[in-house]
C-alpha cells in the first residue's frame, strides 16, 4: 500500500505524547511531504516566526510484518 503524509502534519517540539499520524506496515511504501527548516517562511520582506523552526513530520506508527495476526 502506498501512503502520503502532507508537511500540514509537523510538529516543533519531541513528546512521547506525539501521537501518530498515520499507521503503516513494514511493506507499505510512505510519501512524507516536508518543510524547510523555517516553515516555508522566507519570502520577500517577511518576518520570521521563531517558534517555528526545525518541524519535524508528525510520527508514523510501523507495524511490525511479524506482529501481524492472520
Amino acid at each position: 500500500m502506498t501512503n502520503k503524509l502532507s508537511y500540514t502534519h509537523s510538529i516543533y517540539a519531541f513528546d512521547k505524547s506525539n501521537e501518530p499520524t498515520i499507521q503503516v506496515i513494514s511493506e507499505d511504501t510512505i510519501t512524507i511531504e516536508t518543510y524547510d527548516c523555517f516553515t516555508n517562511q522566507i519570502q520577500a520582506d517577511t518576518t520570521i516566526d521563531w517558534d517555528q523552526i526545525n518541524p519535524a513530520t508528525d510520527p508514523i506508527y510501523v507495524e511490525n510484518y511479524l506482529e501481524r495476526s492472520y
